[in-house]
């Protein structure tokens, strides 16, 4: 409790923060009309643990309080679900509002708006896929999604998969 109160309510207000920062952006848009041809793409790097997998003795450990604080909740540590499954937020004025089940990558991002601009989209050199198509329900199921890459604590790599994951410690 005296890690995960103080380390939530920073999170809390953090994730408040950015939810009126966002709402700021918008409201401004719609003021000066800017809505009709605007895209803004929301997204975050990583998502939050807290305690959840606390028994994992793979997960970096530190003597410094500030730094424990954050391996405790999990921040950029592991390739739990809580980590990797992130928010990821589209207003395009093209688009009817819509939830997209089927997982996409942070990867998409570039060449989704590499092709929203009118810009010629040369394929070859991007590995998203275009996340126009699943905002209509067309993107196709079984979709593998991989993940890599931490800042501390034992390099790990997952493979996303349907509902079926796997993690591997490298």
């Amino acid at each position: 409790p005296t890690k995960i109160c103080p380390g939530f309510y920073v999170y809390a207000h953090a994730v408040r923060a950015m939810r009126n920062g966002v709402a700021q952006v918008l409201d401004t848009l719609q003021r000066e009309n800017l809505l009709d041809d605007t895209v803004v793409v929301v997204f975050s790097d990583h998502g939050e643990e807290f305690m959840d997998h606390l028994g994992d003795h793979r997960m970096a450990e530190s003597d410094d309080p500030v730094v424990a604080v954050f391996e405790a909740i999990g921040h950029g540590s592991s390739l739990y679900q809580e980590m990797i499954n992130v928010p990821l937020l589209v207003w395009h004025p093209d688009y009817e509002g819509a939830e997209i089940d089927a997982p996409v990558s942070l990867l998409d991002i570039a060449p989704s708006v590499v092709r929203w601009m009118g810009l010629e989209l040369d394929s070859a050199r991007w590995q998203g896929e275009y996340l126009g198509d699943a905002a209509r329900g067309n993107q196709a199921p079984g979709r593998t999604i991989i993940g890599s890459a931490l800042s501390d604590g034992e390099q790990q790599l997952s493979a996303l998969h349907n509902s079926k994951k796997a993690i591997w410690y490298l």
